[in-house]
């Protein structure tokens, strides 16, 4: 069973760069195995790293995340 988790990033401003809001989707196959079409193969660290920086971080770390320490 894959899951597919699409996390709402928000615009974020570094420096004098501008860095539009987005959508980014993001499906682990039967093995665990993350990826994004963007990134391509990513590891579930840094998944959830871009997933704690979205809107919708509570919604998505109840329905895939609900492990002991991630508490933000």
């Amino acid at each position: 069973m894959s899951i597919q988790i699409t996390a709402n990033i928000p615009a974020r401003k570094l420096g004098k760069a501008t860095f539009p809001a987005r959508v980014e989707t993001f499906t682990a196959d039967d093995q665990g195995r993350w990826s994004s079409v963007d990134a391509g193969a990513m590891t579930q660290a840094d998944v959830l790293d871009i997933c704690q920086r979205a809107t919708n971080w509570p919604q998505i770390k109840a329905a895939h995340f609900p492990m002991h320490g991630f508490s933000s």
